[in-house]
């Protein structure tokens, strides 16, 4: 997981699903360093198919 601030968006949370499902206004839970921290998903961005992730690109996909 990495947490990092992306211009017109704020904070974003970049994590790896491996097993489920993960959709918009899910209430979800991580460790912070002051304890746990609450939110719901309030959107999914996702790099456009066959790109390579490594080389930075301004549109993404967003899943609603």
């Amino acid at each position: 997981m990495k947490v990092k601030a992306l211009p017109g968006l704020g904070t974003t949370i970049d994590v790896i699903l491996v097993n489920g499902r993960i959709s918009v206004g899910d209430t979800v839970v991580v460790a912070g360093q002051e304890g746990p921290v609450v939110t719901q998903v309030r959107g999914l961005l996702m790099p456009q198919p066959l790109r390579e992730l490594r080389v930075k690109v301004s549109q993404l996909h967003t899943i609603r």
